[in-house]
């Protein structure tokens, strides 16, 4: 029997969706929208631009609250941040979003070298008193090529260094940050979820009858969990 109900269902509201999984689909799933809603070829890309607007504010602020919780955690632990804390946490973010860079410009080409001039060793083997200026290079380069990226990296990155800046030079609240960290990850989280449902509903209602296109937009493998053998690009999230 069709399970009309499940239509109404927000499939992004499952605790098997981790956070930070959640944050990185939004992410590739705006850079998609953007991507076609530059596309003047296509007559859908008013509304693909318009969609993706109405997720960025969402996104971003929900992308905040997530590093102010990453920081808040690590701090509850050793009271501030240490210095390797924060090392691996900035190489482990620029890691992660090398791959994306390198997905828009290819490796080698002019846009990513203003990433990456010396490569992703040079931040790697970076000091901590250097990451500072390399976080400013990164934004220079992420605010050049906003369009291409996406304004949610360059976001991103400015948070990244705010927070950076900020757990060097003080102590972080524990108990009680970590605590609000948490209940703001939370309320952003709902913000985002509803966002992307809605999406999801207007790009089915756009292209009924074609399931096939969903793997055009949405990157689900982005939202298994990380232990499962099999990933699948194709269809929407998975329902609890």
């Amino acid at each position: 029997m069709i399970q009309l109900a499940r239509l109404f269902e927000n499939h992004f509201n499952a605790l098997q969706i981790s956070a930070e999984d959640l944050r990185d689909f939004a992410s590739d799933f705006h850079g998609r929208l953007t991507a076609r809603g530059q596309d003047a070829g296509d007559s859908n890309s008013a509304t693909y631009a318009a969609l993706a607007s109405s997720i960025q504010l969402s996104f971003d602020t929900f992308n905040q609250a997530l590093n102010q919780r990453q920081f808040a955690l690590a701090s509850q632990q050793a009271g501030t941040i240490s210095k390797d804390e924060a090392l691996q946490f900035i190489h482990a973010t620029i890691r992660q979003r090398e791959g994306r860079i390198r997905d828009v410009f290819g490796k080698g080409s002019t846009g990513y070298e203003a990433f990456f001039p010396k490569g992703l060793t040079q931040y790697a083997r970076a000091p901590i008193g250097r990451i500072p200026d390399l976080l400013d290079q990164f934004i220079a380069a992420a605010t050049t090529y906003e369009v291409q990226t996406g304004a949610d990296l360059l976001t991103e990155f400015r948070t990244l260094k705010d927070t950076f800046t900020s757990a060097r030079d003080r102590q972080v609240s524990q108990k009680g940050g970590v605590s609000e960290a948490r209940a703001l990850v939370t309320e952003t989280r709902s913000a985002l979820e509803r966002e992307l449902g809605l999406a999801v509903l207007e790009l089915a209602k756009l292209h009924l009858n074609h399931p096939e296109r969903a793997r055009e937009f949405f990157n689900q493998a982005l939202l298994d969990d990380s232990s499962r053998s099999q990933k699948n690009e194709a269809g929407l999230p998975t329902a609890p």
